[in-house]
């Protein structure tokens, strides 16, 4: 099923609960391989939306491996 700018979901509207779990799907299908844009259009986010998520989790990722180095 495509998704469309009409049945996009609106993650504002979320509980911060929701927003969590939905960033964790979209890190873990990161993970697996799936493409940005895929992603985007499985669960009904923009791209803009999926790269914001994936930067701020490869950020977060850089800086424990760095920490942890030190």
């Amino acid at each position: 099923m495509m998704m469309t700018v009409a049945n996009r979901i609106d993650v504002r509207k979320l509980s911060l609960s929701a927003q969590k779990a939905l960033h964790q799907r979209v890190i873990e299908a990161y993970k697996k391989g799936i493409k940005r844009t895929q992603i985007a259009k499985t669960f009904g986010m923009s791209r803009r939306w999926v790269w914001k998520v994936l930067r701020a989790f490869e950020k977060a990722r850089r800086s424990e491996e760095h920490t942890s180095e030190l």
